[in-house]
């Protein structure tokens, strides 16, 4: 039970799980009714005799994830903390916010649903000058690497968009207008370079299609390859052979 999501005068309470772990909500119906019109039809079904409830209120289970759902529920009643991590460029907002904005165009959260998809739109440039702004801005941030001995800590990514997670969630989320952007950044990565590869206690070695061994050097970008599936894949490939005969 999150302390700062269980009301005492809380009108029905949400179960959902996470990680083999039930997660309690006690919330109100005219909160969630007041953002969500699925949640106002929901409450607005008559009373069943034998309707399940929880600490003296109408129960829910809900079939979402309970971490997922914790966060619409947090944005609803905490609007202040979503709209302060939406204001700057978040490398892992694709990872970060897929879940809410999903469970946000599930249940029609149209203001939520708005201002996450403005957050991608933002982050993945559509137009030429919106791009090379882009580009320059993480110019200057591989220009101020300065070779360590401590690998982790020269993560440029760390500080970037993350490609292949943000292409994940624009077919997830039907966002294709940021998959151009996407693409294009992942084109120019390296698929020998993995991210979470390079971030694990003990990273595999690197090694191409005739088996020399990659070094990783700082600075260098890196991708969550594992994300894709093998349409993206022919879409990169295709993509790829494209800009080569241009």
């Amino acid at each position: 039970r999150p302390e700062d999501l269980y009301y005492a005068d809380g009108s029905v309470v949400l179960l959902a799980a996470h990680a083999g772990k039930t997660h309690a909500f006690r919330v109100h119906k005219s909160v969630l009714g007041s953002h969500s019109k699925v949640f106002a039809d929901m409450f607005a079904l008559p009373s069943a005799a034998e309707r399940e409830t929880y600490d003296g209120v109408d129960l829910v289970r809900m079939p979402d994830d309970a971490k997922d759902l914790e966060d619409l529920l947090r944005a609803l009643y905490y609007p202040r903390t979503i709209l302060s991590m939406l204001e700057n460029r978040n490398p892992l907002a694709a990872i970060k916010f897929k879940g809410i904005l999903l469970l946000s165009q599930k249940y029609f959260v149209r203001v939520l649903q708005k201002l996450l998809r403005a957050r991608f739109h933002a982050d993945w440039p559509s137009t030429l000058p919106e791009w090379d702004k882009l580009m320059e801005h993480y110019a200057g941030l591989s220009a101020s690497v300065v070779p360590q001995h401590d690998a982790a800590s020269q993560f440029i990514d760390n500080r970037m968009l993350e490609p292949a997670s943000a292409i994940r969630l624009a077919r997830e989320a039907n966002i294709p207008e940021i998959l151009p952007a996407a693409f294009y950044m992942l084109s120019t990565i390296s698929p020998f370079m993995d991210f979470d590869a390079l971030r694990s206690s003990h990273p595999p070695p690197l090694t191409d299609s005739q088996g020399n061994v990659l070094m990783w050097q700082p600075g260098e970008r890196s991708a969550r390859w594992g994300l894709l599936t093998p349409d993206d894949w022919l879409c990169l490939a295709r993509g790829r052979h494209s800009m080569m005969d241009f």
